[in-house]
């Protein structure tokens, strides 16, 4: 999501770059973007942009934070989808254009329509891709779930007790077979190295 939203951006700099001739002109900052507070909004994934604006006096000034330059620091809510597919097969990342501070506003206006298309252009897999992890967080676990060397990960993390949270139960029935697996998980680790150093000791009498 990053990476499609400063491809998207670096554009509408370009954009504004070229048609600002030497007037001063307000710059996106590709280096300050980022992204947070990633959410699922019903078929959306809704995250705060933050993104840094500076004066330029000319247009090939380098993309480096000037010293006494202007500059604005703006956070947008940005939402990936919606995830049902757009006739052209691509998802697209909608935000409220009336709600943005009006030098953000006149910037992002200024882009082309081929920014626009960087912004939608996902691929198939992309599409699914989110259109997955939406309807996971909106507890439907079959989703993202079903991959064998993934769930092999989430077993041992939680036999282990590690408890990193990386992959979480998201209906009551899943967290009630994964307690039973932490606690039957930790019997039989148990029995497990029971049967190995009695195997040993008795190897070792023999």
């Amino acid at each position: 999501m990053t990476q499609k939203l400063w491809n998207y951006l670096w554009c509408i700099d370009e954009e504004v770059v070229a048609a600002s001739g030497v007037r001063i002109v307000w710059r996106f900052h590709p280096k300050s973007l980022a992204v947070s507070d990633v959410q699922v909004d019903g078929s959306f994934l809704a995250a705060k942009v933050d993104i840094l604006l500076f004066q330029s006096k000319v247009p090939d000034e380098p993309l480096t934070i000037p010293i006494n330059r202007l500059y604005e620091n703006h956070s947008v809510t940005m939402r990936l989808g919606p995830v049902e597919r757009h006739p052209a097969g691509f998802l697209s990342i909608r935000y409220d254009s009336n709600a943005l501070d009006p030098n953000l506003k006149a910037f992002v206006v200024a882009s082309k329509p081929h920014c626009d298309r960087i912004l939608q252009d996902f691929t198939e897999s992309d599409s699914v891709n989110v259109s997955n992890f939406a309807e996971g967080r909106n507890n439907d676990p079959l989703k993202v779930s079903a991959k064998f060397w993934r769930m092999t990960y989430f077993s041992v993390v939680v036999i282990t007790t590690l408890g990193f949270g990386d992959i979480v139960p998201m209906t009551q029935a899943s967290r009630a077979w994964v307690a039973v697996e932490a606690m039957l998980g930790t019997v039989l680790t148990g029995l497990m190295f029971t049967r190995l150093r009695r195997a040993h000791a008795l190897k070792v009498a023999i």
